[in-house]
Formats: C-alpha cells, structure tokens, sequence
C-alpha cells in the first residue's frame, strides 16, 4: 500500500519495485532498548530515534522510504540493569549489512542508517561502509541523530544543565521523549 509516508513493511513486491525506481533514500532507524533511569521507557532511544525518521519521511515524501527500526543494538554495559537487549557486536553489524544488502538488491541505491544509540554507531557505520564494498554503485551512509552543527547549535540553545548534563536519561532525551509522548515519561521518578 502506497502511504505517504512512504512506509517500506507496508509495500507490495511490485510497490517495492517502483520505490527502488524512484531513487528514494532508504531511512533506516537504528537504536537499542535499554534502561533510561527510574523514568524513562526502555524504548527511549529506539522511540525517540524512530520519531526522527518518521518526521525526516514526512517532510521528504517524495524523497525517502522509511523502513522499520532495527530495534535491538549493542548494550552489552547495560545488562546490570533489567530489561536491555544486547546483541553481539558481530551480530549487530552482520545485520544492518545484510539489510542494506537486500535493499541493494532491490535496486536501491541511497540508504542512511540513523542512530539513536552510541556503542552502535562504530558498528553501524562498518556495516554502511561494508554495503557501500559489496555494492559499488550504492551510497549508503550512517549517523547518529545529534551529530552536526546544528544539534549542537540546538543543544547549546535549549539546554538547562551545566556541561555534563546531557547524557545518559538526561534532561535531553528525558525532553524529546517528553514532547513525543509525555504520558510516557513519569517525571516524578525523574532524578538528577
């Protein structure tokens, strides 16, 4: 079915066709489920990650396909905590390549995997440089959400905390999970 998004799991084999015909961008969102304190849903990065894209696709209609997130990253220092999934380094990477393989051989030729998740972004930048090796004529590139002067021209803006503020479960993701879905967010729990 033909969504505007254009989302890519709701596409018929021949719609999949036409997309890759299309030259669209493959938007990939990539992140983990980990603990994000006392307040924060273990889907903080995933969710907040796949909220980017889905705007970045709304905004570019014409111009990208969005695939569903790759929901499950590398967080092998989280498992302290309960509820994270962690992947294997090997494993993680292996994946996104052989996503970005078969969209390559479905005939698309730009991809960006969006990162949402810091230990996944060396990997996930390995696996975009490893479709890129296999498939000469493919440009497929990855990211993580805050990189490039912008964020930081944003961050730097808004920011309420002193330096060191903005980590983990912090005043930042804690603010954009709140303005996704503040029901979700249970600041009473919050902690500095």
């Amino acid at each position: 079915m033909w969504t505007t998004p254009l989302l890519y799991e709701r596409l018929t084999w021949p719609e999949v066709r036409r997309a890759a015909g299309e030259d669209r961008v493959c938007l990939v969102p990539v992140a983990t489920l980990e603990d994000h304190g006392p307040h924060l849903p273990i889907d903080t990065d995933l969710r907040i990650t796949a909220e980017i894209c889905r705007r970045a696709a709304e905004a570019a209609p014409d111009e990208i396909v969005l695939l569903p997130p790759i929901p499950h990253g590398y967080s092998p220092h989280h498992m302290d905590f309960p509820g994270p999934i962690t992947i294997g380094w090997d494993t993680f990477t292996r994946y996104c390549t052989d996503v970005g393989t078969s969209l390559a051989r479905h005939g698309f030729r730009r991809m960006l995997f969006l990162n949402g998740h810091g230990s996944n972004q060396n990997f996930v930048e390995a696996a975009a440089r490893l479709v890129n090796v296999g498939h000469p004529n493919v440009l497929a590139a990855a990211a993580f959400y805050l990189s490039g002067a912008k964020a930081a021209e944003t961050v730097a803006a808004v920011r309420e905390s002193e330096q060191g503020g903005i980590a983990h479960a912090c005043e930042l993701e804690t603010s954009i999970y709140l303005a996704i879905d503040p029901d979700a967010v249970d600041m009473d729990l919050a902690v500095d």
